[in-house]
């Protein structure tokens, strides 16, 4: 496991792809406990692009959200935020079980801005369902994130060498029984992922 602690929270190792060994991250609930919910996310780069492959085993799954920048969160949900090291603004993608995509950039939850659906159609996303019963869902997210094209580094950029901030997360609003897992702990005494100042560190080798 390519994760360890230090003193500001979490931070990731991430290796360029085909590197011998995997960089992956354990998301666990950050506000309760679960039993019967787990999700990771293995993670490699290439160029500027970020490769994140979520692997989430729930007892229900949601897949009703089918339109860029809706409320994919409603649905089964993986989400990645992510910002440059001391930068203000950070961007959050956030993709459904379905395959939409929501999009959007900015300091804080109040105020941001969406990116435009031209951009977030371009992102190649591939959704396995890997079993789905009345009892269990696992399923399998892959998707490749140029971080130039989101505007999270310059246009021109690899990561090699890189720290950016961020954190990862899977959630499920409308599902029977809500859940909210992530990876960096946020402080806080209700589900908010927007807060960059609990982000971790990922470290492009």
């Amino acid at each position: 496991m390519m994760q360890t602690m230090y003193r500001g929270g979490m931070q990731v190792t991430i290796y360029p792809e085909g590197h011998v060994g995997t960089s992956h991250v354990f998301l666990v609930g950050g506000w309760e406990p679960y039993e019967d919910v787990s999700a990771r996310v293995e993670l490699c780069y290439r160029k500027s692009h970020l490769l994140a492959t979520f692997t989430i085993s729930e007892p229900e799954l949601r897949r009703m959200v089918t339109g860029c920048n809706q409320q994919v969160c409603e649905d089964s949900c993986a989400e990645v935020f992510l910002k440059v090291a001391g930068g203000d603004d950070y961007v959050n993608i956030e993709t459904s079980a379905s395959g939409a995509v929501h999009g959007a950039v900015g300091p804080d939850r109040h105020h941001r801005r969406f990116l435009d659906e031209s951009v977030l159609k371009r992102i190649p996303v591939e959704v396995t369902v890997k079993e789905w019963s009345s009892q269990r869902a696992v399923w399998v997210l892959r998707e490749d994130l140029d971080l130039a094209a989101l505007g999270v580094v310059p246009e021109g950029t690899d990561l090699k060498g890189l720290r950016l901030q961020g954190n990862f997360y899977t959630c499920g609003d409308k599902l029977k029984k809500p859940i909210w897992l992530l990876w960096n702990q946020v402080d806080s005494l209700k589900p908010d992922f927007h807060r960059p100042d609990c982000f971790g560190d990922l470290l492009f080798m």
